[in-house]
């Protein structure tokens, strides 16, 4: 008896974790968890655009300066939030626009490269799959460990 009940809690286990595994690594594809853009990177490939085109897109762009600039702007908000004065306007404001001066540019170099992709169908379907398994996921984890905000051990 205990053996039965300790297999079937093992397998039951196993499989959360499996799947708990599997989709959280598609749900990378998505860019959640540190994905950055490794998430588009995928849909990229999923496409069929290849890694150099990629690549030479991201060197011939103006994103080095662009994280250049967002760098020295968070640097100076930083260094601002610690002083008794407290920041300016201009430079909260300095900081915001070099957060959505790289998001922009970000976007549009995936725009441009995603226009000429060979096989946006490919992506398209990867894209539905892996937002299936996040949903998978947030299910599975809400049927083992509770819904979102319950107690621990609440079911």
């Amino acid at each position: 008896m205990f053996r039965t009940r300790a297999a079937s809690l093992f397998i039951a286990l196993s499989f959360v974790v499996l799947s708990v595994a599997v989709a959280s690594g598609l749900a990378m594809a998505q860019g959640h968890r540190g994905g950055g853009n490794r998430g588009i990177f995928m849909l990229a490939k999923a496409a069929g655009i290849s890694r150099s085109t990629i690549a030479a897109a991201f060197m011939s762009s103006n994103l080095k300066a662009d994280h250049a600039n967002l760098r020295i702007a968070k640097q100076n908000l930083a260094a601002c939030l610690v002083t008794a004065g407290g920041c300016t306007n201009g430079q909260v404001a300095a900081y915001v626009l070099a957060t959505q001066t790289l998001a922009q540019d970000q976007a549009n170099l995936w725009q441009s490269l995603f226009a000429t992709a060979p096989n946006l169908p490919n992506a398209a379907a990867f894209l539905a799959a892996t937002q299936a398994l996040q949903a998978q996921r947030k299910s599975t984890f809400q049927q083992y460990l509770g819904s979102p905000g319950a107690a621990a051990g609440g079911q």
